[in-house]
């Protein structure tokens, strides 16, 4: 069974703010208008469409592509804030997700992408925004028969990852380096690596996610542990760094997002506690 949400999922949960729906005519409103600089407005007028980068692959709740359309809470989050700021935007998929993190070449066709953690090397790529969701990576065991009981019993297991997610799998090699690391292409993969025995442990790169694959495979072999107080990191979107005051605009729209809009978006997608973000 897992545990309560740690204390310290609770205090980043207080920090988080956020908030969108789909579609412009969805989206939640303001009556106040954004107050924007002379500079700002001038910039908004001549860039009357901000391009969005959508990954494609499964990267629920935050963002995913589904039947051509954009779907996920950091979506939602994007529209609210463009939509405050008086803004349109365009959504465009990708499916490279190193290309677009750390290349950058292929994200310079966008203006801004939507899921990236407020990590310090992000913040050498992108002007990041506010969080608007606070995650730990989140570990999946076989149901009966497992050793993995604490973080230390993943020191020297063997673990199972998603390739796709090159930073949180060096996270772990370098959290837990004696650990060996086997790689799945899917999510679905790495659980059928821990089913069958080949793997002690899936490290899931979210709570959220780890719970949805779990449910999905409908099979009573493996569940999520509690908390083994592995790292916690900020997700939010991240701006072009020659787009300083886009960046500066949306973080205005930032301001205006309150603690309740935030439990709604938390809600609407399955990640109203602390244990599921």
């Amino acid at each position: 069974m897992c545990k309560l949400p740690s204390l310290r999922y609770l205090s980043c949960l207080g920090l988080l703010v956020a908030c969108l729906s789909v579609g412009t005519s969805n989206a939640w409103t303001s009556t106040t208008p954004l107050p924007l600089s002379k500079e700002e407005a001038e910039w908004r007028r001549e860039h009357p469409i901000i391009k969005v980068g959508v990954f494609t692959g499964d990267h629920m709740p935050f963002e995913a592509w589904r039947g051509g359309q954009p779907d996920g809470m950091a979506v939602d989050y994007i529209r609210t804030l463009a939509g405050r700021a008086g803004m349109q935007l365009e959504f465009h998929p990708y499916s490279d997700w190193n290309a677009v993190s750390f290349g950058f070449r292929e994200g310079e066709a966008f203006d801004l992408i939507l899921t990236q953690p407020v990590r310090a090397d992000r913040m050498g790529r992108f002007l990041m925004l506010r969080p608007y969701a606070f995650t730990s990576p989140a570990v999946v065991t076989r149901s009966e028969g497992s050793d993995i009981k604490s973080k230390v019993d993943l020191r020297k297991a063997k673990l199972s990852v998603e390739r796709r997610f090159g930073l949180q799998t060096r996270e772990i090699h370098a959290e837990l380096p004696e650990a060996t690391l086997l790689y799945a292409e899917q999510g679905d993969e790495a659980l059928s690596l821990v089913a069958n025995g080949k793997a002690d442990a899936y490290i899931a790169p979210t709570w959220v996610r780890a719970r949805a694959l779990v449910a999905r495979r409908g099979l009573p072999d493996v569940e999520v542990r509690g908390d083994f107080d592995l790292p916690v990191y900020g997700i939010a979107p991240a701006v072009r760094r020659d787009l300083p005051l886009l960046a500066q605009i949306l973080k205005r729209s930032e301001a205006t997002i309150g603690s309740s809009e935030l439990t709604e978006l938390q809600a609407r997608w399955g990640a109203d506690d602390a244990s599921r973000v």
